[in-house]
């Protein structure tokens, strides 16, 4: 069964009148108005999809209009815009959702090489920076070397231990993996983090 609007066509154009003249309070009326029923249209209309994500694909379709009014055209249903627009920031949430899924790191994809694992077994194996200038160092003379076969994740875990970011909160998110218990989280940021000083030192020496 189609999804109706929930304003009349007479409604919809005052509505969309207000938005482009830039009624303060229109954006909050457009919401009030259209924020359930174009969340609920796409929960039916797109059921592999969860509710928490179609709601926030419906506040970004009417986020978006509210901001630039003029992208839907005089004559067109508000409803009918709303509604290609939402399932066009659904897929795009959707695809961000799978790309991060598959990016998330796991404590067994942290792997270690036998060079990297011979690093480990000695007890200066930690490269210290201790200030901006030795990261910039770093960054000049082994960042080149060590990116070559890191994943994205973790290509972006070693900018943060370059510049000095402790918090294991910060690598949990640049690695995909918030989700897990703070203990696992930490169980694989410090491998990771093992691994990414193993591979700085070894540059260092070999350099």
């Amino acid at each position: 069964m189609k999804s109706e609007s929930p304003l009349t066509p007479e409604q919809e154009a005052e509505l969309h009148r207000r938005l482009a003249a830039r009624d303060p309070v229109a954006p909050s009326q457009l919401a009030k108005h259209f924020l359930d029923p174009l969340a609920q249209h796409l929960v039916r209309a797109k059921g592999e999809a969860d509710e928490p994500m179609c709601y926030d694909a419906a506040t970004e379709a009417l986020f978006n209009l509210s901001e630039r009014p003029e992208t839907c055209i005089s004559g067109v249903s508000l409803w009918n815009y709303l509604c290609m627009s939402a399932s066009r920031d659904l897929m795009n949430l959707r695809r961000k959702a799978k790309s991060k899924k598959g990016s998330a790191i796991s404590l067994d994809s942290v792997e270690l090489s036998s060079q990297d694992g011979k690093c480990l077994q000695t007890p200066d194996f930690r490269i210290e920076i201790e200030t901006k200038e030795e990261a910039d160092r770093v960054r000049r003379h082994l960042l080149p070397i060590v990116l070559q076969d890191l994943a994205e994740a973790e290509q972006q875990a070693l900018e943060l231990l370059i510049d000095r970011v402790k918090e294991t909160s910060r690598y949990a998110e640049v690695l995909g993996i918030t989700q897990l218990s703070l203990d696992e989280q930490e169980k694989i940021v410090k491998r990771l983090k093992d691994k990414l000083n193993a591979r700085l030192k070894r540059a260092r020496d070999e350099g």
